[in-house]
């Protein structure tokens, strides 16, 4: 049974005594407890998820500070900013994309890191004219491979590079991208070719379809004819690829629904189909009744749907099974991203809304497509943490019992988020900002730990961290229950 603390009782009235010749306060209510309790030190913070793969190793791309006096309020882009795009891992460590603006004109690179973040070099790529997108990087052993975007008077254009050990860039082939709202490319090296993937507006068609070629890693300017291989009644975009044994995964979101198939368990506005540990991917096949003109239960400001779909490839890029749609015929994907795991399979994660936008407070879908086309579902409940996608960091070498991947999430706060995840794709930890991150932003994955990337004035400072999973405690702690 609890007593009050009678000096610690008088302290309190004291305190109020005072305060009252200067405002009226509520009364204090007397602490509750035995002195022990009352005194008892605070329990110590959990200890950090995350540490330096190297104490105080960085290398920092571009120029810290503020721009000169003279550019203060000028309305043309600030000098020596950055955009980071996509990294790999390397043989030596990270290789990464990014642009450079310096006084008005703008140049394609690419940041080679150290495994441990101690060191890094630059390798240029070229000036790049327009609103284009860092340069995506794919990299397989000692082999690395560069794709830039550009634009040139007849619309885009997708550039091939193959860089040396020492730096030396090679360039190959050279594909259009037709002008589209959203345009989106990727690269990755399999174990005998390489494929590059875009969408682009398809004039007879007129919609978004995706493209593919495939090229020699060993010679990036022998690559083959582009192809579509989305299905034609899609209208695809955001297309991504990952390696697989055997071949390649292909992702992209269809914005086209086919001809409905009618019943009731199609009605609008029923439930998504249930998820379970293991089940073939097409059950997740249902579509739904096209809605009525009267039908008053449908919002206002609501968009069509947006499915996320996967493919799997061969190792020449041939399509090997029917494309399969991961979500709910009704779901509308604003953004995701995925990683190929250490048995193969694929895990994905995305966030839904029906505006077209990853609004803050919802949730974050989760699947994993496994190579024989069964799937597992989940759902991590992400309250609070912020717009945007939530990055997937896979683990390389997962022990029984420990974590398949990591969730990263950026927070409203500037303070990024991570969860571990098990094999049922549940969190083995909560959601919560970890102190050693920061604002740190996690962007790829290597044996010796992630590589992390942190604005730092109209710089950004990259280094290697390693983490491992513990429950992390905190005013923030609950968002993930």
């Amino acid at each position: 049974m609890s007593r009050r603390v009678p000096w610690l009782e008088g302290l309190a009235l004291s305190v109020l005594a005072v305060a009252g010749c200067k405002r009226s306060a509520p009364p204090l209510q007397p602490i509750e407890g035995t002195e022990e309790e009352v005194l008892a030190p605070l329990p110590p913070p959990p200890p950090p998820r995350c540490r330096e793969a190297l104490a105080g190793a960085s290398f920092t791309l571009g120029e810290p500070g503020r721009p000169p006096e003279e550019d203060a309020g000028s309305p043309i882009a600030l000098p020596f900013a950055l955009e980071v795009g996509s990294a790999v891992p390397t043989g030596q460590g990270f290789a990464l994309g990014a642009l450079r603006e310096q006084r008005g004109a703008t140049t394609a690179l690419v940041a080679l890191v150290g495994a441990q973040g101690a060191s890094g070099k630059l390798v240029e790529l070229g000036r790049v004219h327009g609103d284009v997108s860092a340069p995506r990087v794919a990299g397989r052993g000692e082999q690395l491979v560069a794709v830039v975007s550009d634009n040139d008077a007849s619309g885009g254009t997708l550039r091939l590079a193959s860089l040396g050990a020492s730096g030396a860039v090679r360039w190959g082939a050279e594909r259009s991208q037709r002008r589209q709202e959203s345009p989106s490319f990727d690269v990755e090296l399999g174990a005998r070719r390489g494929l590059l993937v875009w969408n682009e507006l398809d004039a007879t068609l007129k919609r978004g379809v995706v493209r593919l070629s495939s090229f020699d890693p060993e010679d990036v300017s022998k690559a083959s004819a582009p192809r579509v291989v989305s299905p034609k009644q899609d209208d695809a975009s955001a297309p991504r690829l990952q390696r697989r044994p055997g071949g390649f995964w292909l992702t992209w979101v269809s914005e086209l629904v086919p001809t409905p198939k009618r019943g009731a368990e199609g009605r609008v506005g029923a439930s998504p189909p249930a998820r379970s540990a293991s089940r073939p991917p097409e059950a997740l096949e249902v579509l739904p009744e096209l809605p009525s003109e009267h039908d008053s239960e449908q919002p206002l400001l609501s968009v069509g749907p947006r499915a996320l779909k996967v493919a799997l490839l061969d190792e020449g890029g041939a399509v090997t099974t029917p494309p399969i749609a991961l979500t709910a015929a009704t779901a509308h994907v604003a953004v995701y991203d995925l990683a190929t795991l250490a048995d193969g399979s694929l895990l994905l994660a995305w966030r839904e809304d029906s505006t077209g936008e990853a609004n803050e407070g919802e949730a974050v879908e989760l699947a994993r497509v496994r190579l024989d086309g069964t799937l597992s579902a989940g759902r991590l409940e992400a309250t609070g943490s912020g717009a945007g996608v939530a990055t997937v960091l896979p683990v390389t070498s997962p022990s029984p019992g420990g974590p398949l991947a990591w969730l990263a999430l950026a927070s409203a706060a500037d303070l990024t988020k991570l969860v571990a995840l098990d094999e049922r794709l549940a969190p083995l930890d909560v959601l919560a900002p970890e102190p050693s991150l920061g604002a740190a932003e996690p962007i790829a994955v290597g044996a010796g730990g992630w590589l992390v990337s942190r604005p730092k004035g109209l710089a950004v400072e990259l280094g290697v961290l390693v983490c491992e999973p513990g429950r992390a405690t905190g005013p923030d702690a609950s968002a993930g229950e």
